[in-house]
């Protein structure tokens, strides 16, 4: 089920062709995603930021490769990207006239200024993950250790719509808040947050033991999309993530995922752009991505 029209507020796109020869014809891969740090503040227990590779200094061919490349949209992920002290670096040096910007947060940092008019500058989205309005039930499960946090993400969620910045949500759905779903749903139409990114919880990472925490049906998804949020929804399926997704990391490693298992690709030395479709499943790709860039295509 995926139901999506746009792709994060971006409106261009360079030469729609070099993506589709034709109606499901994919040369580039549509998205990359990028692990600047494995590094955070949290303690999701459904987190696999464990497993990532960390480097926080951000070599200078890494982000030629990441300006060079075909991708649609770029997403800056870790780990908490904030967390690396570089990434007021990095933004600036990211060519975003000819990709989509995501940054995903979790929607802590303290944000200055500085920062906030150069992520509007450069027109990027801020994907803030937020797993429930309860803040005893969002905390159970996105555990922090310096203490409760809740009212600081609703504050930033609040100044940086006021700032003009882009703003998608982010939850994990487990059986510990899909009940509330639909109250998360309100407060999202109350924001006017025009995107909504549902992923069912996927055993993995500090998850890997939690099976019991995995939803079993997702039928209440339904009651939000009668708040009028159907627009916005991305419900992200189980068997649509088998090597879907292209991953690098600051050592310029490429790799993909197969269940449990991160998959070299190779390295941004070793890997022609044109070469990483063949290399994971396209049609799980294209299942995953393909609606959000078709839309970004067609404008």
């Amino acid at each position: 089920m995926i139901i999506n029209r746009s792709i994060d507020n971006i409106s261009y796109c360079t030469d729609c062709e070099t993506f589709y020869g034709d109606r499901d014809v994919l040369n580039y891969p549509l998205v990359l995603n990028w692990l600047i740090t494995n590094k955070c503040n949290l303690e999701c227990k459904y987190c696999f930021a464990s497993d990532v590779r960390n480097m926080d200094d951000i070599r200078q061919d890494i982000i030629k490769f990441v300006n060079d490349s075909y991708f649609l949209k770029l997403v800056i992920s870790g780990g908490e990207p904030f967390e690396n002290n570089t990434i007021g670096d990095i933004l600036p040096q990211i060519d975003h006239l000819k990709k989509a910007i995501v940054i995903d947060t979790n929607g802590t940092h303290e944000f200055q200024p500085s920062e906030i008019e150069l992520i509007r500058r450069k027109n990027i989205t801020l994907r803030i993950s937020l797993d429930s309005v309860n803040p005893n039930e969002n905390e159970k499960i996105r555990t922090c250790p310096s203490g409760p946090y809740f009212e600081r993400i609703v504050a930033n969620i609040e100044l940086l719509i006021k700032s003009g910045i882009n703003i998608a949500l982010q939850t994990v759905v487990t059986k510990s808040n899909i009940k509330s779903l639909t109250q998360l749903a309100a407060m999202i139409s109350h924001w006017d947050i025009k995107k909504w990114y549902l992923q069912p919880m996927i055993p993995s990472g500090r998850g890997k033991f939690m099976e019991h925490l995995v939803p079993t049906h997702l039928s209440i998804i339904k009651e939000c999309l009668k708040l009028g949020l159907d627009e916005g929804i991305l419900l992200l399926k189980e068997d649509e993530n088998h090597k879907a997704v292209v991953l690098l990391n600051n050592y310029g490693d490429l790799i993909t995922e197969d269940s449990n298992e991160n998959i070299l690709l190779g390295t941004i030395c070793n890997i022609k752009h044109n070469d990483l479709i063949s290399k994971i499943d396209k049609a799980n790709h294209i299942k995953r991505y393909k609606i959000e860039s078709r839309c970004l295509c067609e404008k």
